[in-house]
């Protein structure tokens, strides 16, 4: 049932309060998501969950970004650069952190020293 399988990923019985639960689990990616809320707004729920936390930027994909409608939040690393592995490391790591916190508001994508403006 919906219940056990809410609680065999490890999503809280009253994550949503009194609102709806519906339990979207992604199995390619082995992902899970709890949305809270109506139907009407299941789909864009979905499209948020669709990316990766912090994805790889990719050109071709860019009519695919400004159709989400979220502004995009670009995190320029160098992990080739031995002297910037570090940084880049730390700065990803921080991405990683606020993307967890603002999926479905901004999509967070990396450029590396392949990209340019």
């Amino acid at each position: 049932d919906a219940t056990g399988a809410a609680n065999a990923l490890g999503v809280a019985p009253d994550a949503c309060g009194d609102e709806g639960k519906i339990l979207v689990v992604f199995l390619r990616t082995n992902h899970s998501a709890t949305h809270c809320g109506n139907v009407s707004s299941l789909g864009s729920f979905i499209w948020a969950q669709y990316f990766p936390l912090v994805g790889k930027y990719d050109y071709n994909l860019r009519e695919v970004y400004e159709s989400t409608g979220m502004p995009l939040a670009l995190l320029w690393t160098n992990v080739t650069d031995y002297h910037m592995q570090d940084a880049s490391a730390k700065a990803r790591k921080a991405a990683v952190s606020a993307a967890k916190k603002l999926r479905g508001q901004l999509l967070f994508l990396e450029m590396g020293p392949g990209h340019t403006y």
